[in-house]
């Protein structure tokens, strides 16, 4: 794959206005959010399929 050109050079200032700055704090946490749940629903995976043996309820969780 080709490489995009770059239109400034790397080390030149970018100017950001206030609402530019808002939306990417805005981003950051929501993929931090995103990230999270994706993490807690590996969890309850895993203790679903561990705890599948014990108890027969579980096994909806994690049926693969």
């Amino acid at each position: 794959m080709r490489e995009p050109k770059l239109t400034q050079s790397p080390s030149a200032p970018i100017d950001l206005s206030v609402d530019d700055l808002a939306r990417m704090h805005e981003l950051k946490r929501t993929k931090l959010f995103a990230g999270g749940v994706l993490i807690a629903s590996l969890a309850v995976l895993v203790v679903a399929k561990l705890l599948e043996s014990c108890n027969a309820i579980f096994s909806f969780l994690a049926e693969c």
